[in-house]
């Protein structure tokens, strides 16, 4: 006896024209057969749902498909002049006659006794069928003539007797185009600072999305917003898959749009996200630089170029991405906490924290704006701040009063209870060195203090980067002390005075958030 079904095998899918597509299996079951079984051809229908059929033909006999063959494994069971090419579409899957195929062997295949035989059909999508086209294309087997022998008897099988055929269509398999479709990923970095002269800032990630086909990315075209920076601020843009650099672009003159090249091969996989990272190298800025201190710089997706892995189509990208960007300086610092011990605020020490100059150049500061929160605590008077080279804070900072006092004068806590401000003003401005940290302790008479006492002190941030006039992207110190909170300078060309337009804020500060960094200390 022998069994004969279509397997639900391949799962319904998209596919799209080009290469080998599985459409279907056919199962030959001889599980409860005396002997080996021996099949010289398969009758197959292709048969399509209803649907519209593309335009220019009629009743479903566009030839869509080409060299069709059944696969033992990897051996093809039929080839040369065996090979059905083309083949045409069946409309009707009830009627033995609808696209009805005889597929005959090279060399009639044995089915071992006690065994079930997988044979795959595969063959090839032409272009003529496509997204849209209204066709699901599967197989079909019915009651079609099938012969069948025994290898030893040489008895051939009836229907319905010792031959079982059970009618019935695989999965329909959807004619589809490739596409592509492009956003910013989650991993896309926030605003942030870069040196000039820095190499490899990372500037966005992109996500690329290739639909019912892998892809080979062959160009990816990049847009650089000039209304917040231009080519001159690049040195090169690089585009990275992982670890790996796989490609360049580079803007010139009042170029906006950048077109990379591939040094390594970048694949897409089908329905499955692939993120590559767009780098930058910064140029300097400076005296003769060519770098424009507080230009953001911002790369965008702009354009895709793809050919289909399966159909070697050409295939354009669509979709927009918004990254955040890359605010440029000569230079800029680093804040970070630094540890007191949680109780004893008696003693008045508020909070300690750090200052780190980028190695690109001295960092400077003008102003430092804090809030302080107390709790059965009377008040917080007389407060000063201190700096120091080491993180004992024993070492004083030069060029300010006696001991490191960074302020001319004591300051008091001021505003609503439980969340007062006070501002420190240099009393000339600090200038942290190249590559070092500078340390700040401030201090105050704390009065009142009792078990439970506390008192939060914070250093603020900024939340956003000042607001300047077009085509101004730095201010006078004096310009920045209202409504802005940490005042430093990137010093440009030389160290900046007041009245020099090289004076921001602390917007996009790594350890600087716009909330601030809190000491709590209690009693």
């Amino acid at each position: 006896t022998l069994g004969v079904t279509v397997s639900s095998q391949p799962s319904a899918q998209n596919v799209v024209a080009g290469g080998s597509i599985l459409f279907g299996n056919i199962q030959l079951d001889a599980g409860q057969s005396g002997e080996d079984l021996r099949i010289s051809s398969v009758p197959v229908r292709i048969v399509t749902a209803a649907g519209a059929v593309a335009a220019g033909t009629s009743g479903g006999d566009k030839q869509y498909l080409s060299s069709c063959q059944l696969f033992d494994g990897s051996t093809a069971l039929n080839t040369g002049s065996n090979v059905k090419s083309p083949i045409s579409l069946g409309s009707d899957t009830s009627s033995s006659a609808a696209g009805s195929n005889n597929f005959n062997f090279d060399n009639s295949l044995t089915v071992a006794k006690g065994t079930v035989k997988t044979l795959a059909f595969k063959c090839n999508l032409l272009t003529g069928i496509g997204s849209g086209s209204g066709h699901n294309i599967a197989i079909a087997i019915g009651a079609d003539t099938w012969t069948v022998t025994g290898v030893t008897s040489g008895n051939t099988l009836t229907s319905g007797t010792n031959l079982t055929v059970s009618p019935g269509t695989g999965a329909a398999m959807t004619p589809s185009s490739g596409g592509l479709t492009v956003s910013a990923d989650a991993s896309s970095p926030s605003y942030t600072v870069a040196a000039g002269g820095s190499t490899g800032v990372s500037i966005g990630a992109f996500k690329f999305r290739a639909a019912n086909e892998a892809l080979s990315l062959n160009k990816l075209g990049l847009s650089l917003n000039t209304a917040s920076t231009s080519a001159s601020d690049l040195i090169q843009v690089t585009i990275w898959d992982g670890a790996t650099q796989v490609g360049t672009a580079t803007f010139t003159g009042a170029n906006t749009v950048a077109t990379s090249t591939f040094s390594t091969a970048v694949t897409l996989p089908k329905d499955t996200d692939k993120v590559l990272t767009v780098k930058a190298d910064i140029a300097d800025i400076g005296t003769s630089q060519p770098g424009t201190e507080g230009h953001l710089v911002v790369i965008n997706y702009n354009s895709a170029d793809a050919t289909g892995q399966s159909s070697g189509i050409n295939i354009q990208g669509s979709g927009s991405s918004s990254v955040a960007g890359v605010r440029i300086f000569n230079t800029y610092p680093t804040i970070a906490l630094d540890t007191l011990p949680t109780n004893g605020v008696a003693d008045g020490r508020l909070i300690h924290f750090k200052v780190t100059a980028n190695s690109s150049g001295n960092v400077g500061i003008a102003q430092f704006k804090f809030t302080i929160a107390t709790s059965t605590i009377t008040s917080v008077t007389a407060i000063n701040m201190y700096g120091f080279t080491g993180a004992d804070y024993s070492n004083p900072i030069s060029g300010v009063g006696t001991g490191g006092l960074v302020n001319a004068s004591s300051q008091s806590a001021t505003g609503a209870s439980g969340n007062q401000t006070f501002t420190i003003t240099p009393s000339s401005f600090i200038q942290v060195p190249a590559g070092q940290t500078y340390y700040f302790e401030v201090r105050g008479t704390v009065a009142g203090v009792q078990t439970g006492s506390s008192v939060s002190t914070t250093l603020l941030g900024d939340s956003a980067y000042p607001s300047f006039a077009a085509s101004t992207y730095m201010a006078a110190s004096s310009a920045l002390t209202s409504g802005n909170n940490f005042v430093w300078s990137p010093n440009a060309t030389t160290t900046s005075i007041a009245s020099d337009n090289d004076w921001t804020n602390g917007y996009g500060l790594s350890g600087l958030p716009g909330s601030g960094v809190v000491s709590t200390r209690s009693n």
